[in-house]
C-alpha cells in the first residue's frame, strides 16, 4: 500500500471563499486544472486532464492519501474526477494534514503551519 500526497488545482466560476466547497464544485464551469502527487519517496509528479490516469486513480482502494485540507481534495476527486473516470475514493483512505495540525495546535493555514513547523 502506497502513501500518496495529493494536491488538486481547480477552477470554477463560483467564488470558493464566498460560497463554499459544494457550490464551488457544482459550478457549471468547475473543473480540474491539474493534480500534483507524490507516491511514497518518489519524485513529485503532475497529472493534467487528457493524460493517462495514474494507476492509483483507477485503484484507490490499494492506497492511502494525504492532503492539506483532504476534505476538499477528496471532494474534488469524487465530484470533478467523475468526468475523467476517477474511481470513487472513500473517506477512510484519506489523512487530513490540516486536521492533524489543528489537533496539535498548529495553524491550519498552509503557510502559517509551515512556519510553525519550520519548513
Amino acid at each position: 500500500m502506497s502513501l500518496i500526497g495529493i494536491d488538486f488545482e481547480t477552477k470554477s466560476e463560483v467564488n470558493l471563499t464566498k460560497h463554499g466547497r459544494v457550490k464551488y464544485l457544482n459550478g457549471k464551469d468547475a473543473d480540474i486544472i491539474c493534480l500534483g502527487y507524490k507516491i511514497d519517496d518518489e519524485e513529485t509528479q503532475l497529472w493534467v486532464p487528457g493524460n493517462d490516469l495514474p494507476d492509483f486513480i483507477r485503484n484507490p482502494q490499494k492506497h492511502k492519501f494525504y492532503a492539506f485540507n483532504a476534505q476538499f481534495d477528496k471532494a474534488v476527486w469524487n465530484k470533478l474526477g467523475v468526468k475523467y473516470k476517477f474511481i470513487s475514493s472513500p473517506t477512510n483512505l484519506w489523512i487530513d494534514v490540516m486536521a492533524i495540525c489543528g489537533r496539535f495546535t498548529y495553524h491550519q493555514g498552509l503557510a502559517k503551519a509551515g512556519e510553525d513547523l519550520e519548513l
